[in-house]
């Protein structure tokens, strides 16, 4: 399922009361919210009771709440509230959904992209540039734990981008950062 926040247009468009909840811009077929009867333009208003306030805020109670468990969720549709009932996927699952997400939403695809020759000097092992610049061009730290469950990585394979230099081949190549 893809959201993003509730926009002035869209609080008037929907007839909203408030500029708060998560505007559902798309649901995958065959997944927990496509299951559980949302549609686009619904806006979740509260999931297991608790408002939601806005996408990074709905995102961490989602990502909380253990797979198989069933979650209440409060949608505003057709202009009146209404209560449907879904039951999580595993973490992978809420992954894989979440990997086309709209901007905003913290999954990406890594491109592909050959590294072009540079000029490095051996530091241990890692390649640096000359100036001490990492060579891809980005700070990154390795992912596990809650961190690596949050991104869809509970096994810990895979790293979080920090900050991806400007200029850099990383940054060339359309590299992010995780914005949360």
């Amino acid at each position: 399922m893809e959201t993003h926040e509730v926009t002035p247009a869209d609080a008037k468009d929907l007839k909203l009361s408030a500029e708060r909840g998560v505007v559902v811009a798309g649901v995958t077929e065959d997944s927990p919210a496509a299951k559980a009867g949302l549609k686009e333009k619904d806006v979740i208003t509260e999931v297991n009771g608790q408002r939601v306030e806005g996408a990074a805020q709905f995102r961490r109670i989602i990502h909380e709440i253990p797979a198989g468990r069933s979650v209440q969720l409060t949608v505003w549709r057709d202009g009146r509230s209404q209560t449907f009932s879904a039951t999580l996927g595993k973490a992978e699952e809420r992954h894989n959904t979440w990997t086309g997400a709209a901007p905003g939403a913290f999954a990406f695809h890594m491109p592909n992209f050959e590294m072009p020759d540079m000029p490095s000097v051996d530091v241990g092992d890692m390649a640096m540039l000359p100036g001490g610049r990492p060579r891809l061009g980005i700070d990154a730290e390795d992912i596990g734990g809650q961190l690596g469950s949050f991104f869809g990585a509970p096994d810990g394979e895979g790293i979080l981008v920090r900050s991806v230099n400007s200029g850099s081949p990383a940054e060339k190549a359309g590299l992010k950062a995780v914005l949360t």
